[in-house]
């Protein structure tokens, strides 16, 4: 953990849908990462997307010993122009409990029950929707 701490910015913002706030800061961020140090527990990268400035990608934990189902997620990464060191993290984990297969094709049929409403999206305004079907807002 501390190895990485070198690629965060000092006021690095660090969401993570697990928790109900956000890190502000390399030394809150430096304790949440202490804190999933597991010995036998991986996150495995699975697809990154490319860019400059930011980019995304899908992960995986993996733990030693353990078969079966395994925790999915997309992170985003955004970088400050000048440093050059992450200045903003959004890390998004798979729901626990997954909707079941009538609900996807409900929303085959009825497009607008697939929003996802969020009274303040970061760098969108507010009261945006973003379509889960095809990510347009």
């Amino acid at each position: 953990a501390s190895e990485s701490l070198r690629l965060f910015a000092e006021d690095i913002r660090y969401e993570d849908f697990n928790f109900p706030e956000a890190m502000e800061g390399k030394e809150a961020v430096a304790d949440f990462l202490e804190e999933f140090d597991i010995p036998g527990l991986r996150f495995e990268v699975d697809r990154v997307s490319q860019g400059d400035r930011a980019c995304c990608f899908t992960w995986r934990v993996a733990i030693n010993g353990v078969e079966g189902r395994q925790i999915r997620g997309v992170s985003f990464y955004e970088l400050d122009q000048k440093s050059k060191q992450v200045a903003f993290v959004r890390d998004i984990p798979e729901p626990a409990i997954r909707p079941a297969p009538l609900l996807g094709l409900v929303g085959l049929v009825r497009p607008g029950l697939r929003k996802l409403e969020s009274p303040q999206v970061r760098g969108v305004g507010e009261g945006a929707a973003l379509d889960a079907g095809n990510g347009s807002t």
